[in-house]
C-alpha cells in the first residue's frame, strides 16, 4: 500500500506522527525514509518496515433501495427484484467509520463524513485490490453472485445523510443459488462492508394456471403427457432481455417440477418467465 500518509511530524528521534489520508486499505505497513547526507536525498530503510498493525475501519451498510422507491412498496419493506426497473440505479445506504485515525477530529482536511458512505474522489486507493466499489448477492453456500455492472459514488444530494453509492444493475440475474431473501455485500478497495440480510426479495415463482395441453383432464401421471404452467417469475434458461425489467435466469435444464404423490419428474421442453411446457 502506498501514499497513505498525508503528513509526517518527527517530534524526536524516538517518536513520529503520521496523519493518515482517508483510504480504503487494510494490512498497512510502515516504512521510514531517512536523509542520507552523503547522497543528499531520502533513502528507504528496509529495517524499519512494520506490517500488519494498521487497517482502516469497514463501511457499514444499513439498507438497499431503488432510486424510484417503487420496488420497496411492499409489506416487508424489502427491495423486490421483480419490480425493479434496471434503467434506474439501486441505492446503498449506510455510513463510514471515518477512515482516519481514532483521534482525528472533523476539522481534519482528510476527514470522511462518518454519516455517509465515502466518495471515491476523497479516498486514497493506492495498492488496493479493487479501485472502487463492488456489490454482490450471496448464494446459499455464501458464494458471490454478480448483481451490479458498476457501482459508483455521487454526491448530488449532499444534505442527505445516507446516500452516495449507487449500483447499475445487471440485465440478467442468476437466481439458481439464491435464497428468497439473499444477503447483499458491498466491497470498497481492500475492505468488505458488513453484509445486509432480509432487505432484498427474490420473488418465488407462482402459478396462476396449469393443466394438460389442449385442455384435457389429467387422470393420472404417465409418460408422453404434456403439461403447461402459466404464471410469473418462472425465469429463463438463458439470458434474454430487451425491456427494463430484470431477467431471472435459473438452471439451463429448466425448472425442477414434480407431479403427483410420488413426485414424478417432469422434463421441461420450453420455459420463459411466464410459461412452462
Amino acid at each position: 500500500k502506498t501514499g497513505a500518509c498525508e503528513s509526517e511530524v518527527f517530534s524526536s528521534f524516538r517518536r513520529a506522527r503520521c496523519t493518515l489520508k482517508a483510504a480504503a486499505l487494510d494490512d498497512l505497513g510502515v516504512r521510514l525514509k531517512m536523509f542520507d547526507a552523503r547522497l543528499g536525498k531520502l533513502v528507504l530503510l528496509e529495517s524499519t518496515e512494520i506490517v500488519g498493525n494498521l487497517t482502516y475501519l469497514l463501511p457499514v451498510i444499513t439498507g438497499v433501495t431503488d432510486e424510484t422507491g417503487v420496488a420497496v412498496a411492499n409489506l416487508m419493506s424489502a427491495l423486490d427484484l421483480g419490480a425493479v426497473n434496471i434503467s434506474h440505479p439501486i441505492v446503498f445506504t449506510g455510513w463510514s467509520d471515518g477512515g482516519n485515525d481514532a483521534n482525528a477530529s472533523e476539522d481534519s482536511p482528510s476527514w470522511v463524513d462518518p454519516r455517509k458512505l465515502p466518495l471515491l474522489s476523497n479516498l486514497e486507493m493506492g495498492g488496493a485490490v479493487r479501485d472502487g466499489y463492488e456489490a454482490w448477492l450471496l448464494g446459499d453456500d455464501g458464494s458471490p453472485v454478480p448483481f451490479c455492472t458498476s457501482v459508483y459514488s455521487v454526491d448530488d444530494q449532499p444534505e442527505r445523510l445516507n446516500s452516495a453509492v449507487r449500483c447499475k444493475m445487471v440485465k440478467c440475474l442468476n437466481v439458481s443459488t439464491l435464497p428468497n431473501r439473499p444477503r447483499s455485500m458491498l466491497r470498497l478497495g481492500d475492505l468488505e462492508a458488513t453484509q445486509v440480510s432480509a432487505q432484498i426479495l427474490v420473488p418465488p415463482p407462482f402459478i396462476t394456471d396449469f393443466g394438460m395441453e389442449g385442455g384435457e383432464l389429467l387422470h393420472d401421471v404417465g409418460p408422453n403427457q404434456t403439461l403447461i404452467f402459466k404464471g410469473d417469475y418462472f425465469g429463463e434458461t438463458e439470458c434474454v432481455g430487451g425491456d427494463s425489467s430484470l431477467t431471472f435466469v435459473g438452471f439451463s435444464r429448466g425448472m425442477d417440477i414434480r407431479i403427483g404423490e410420488l413426485q414424478a419428474p417432469c422434463v421441461v421442453t420450453f420455459q420463459n418467465r411466464s410459461f412452462v411446457r
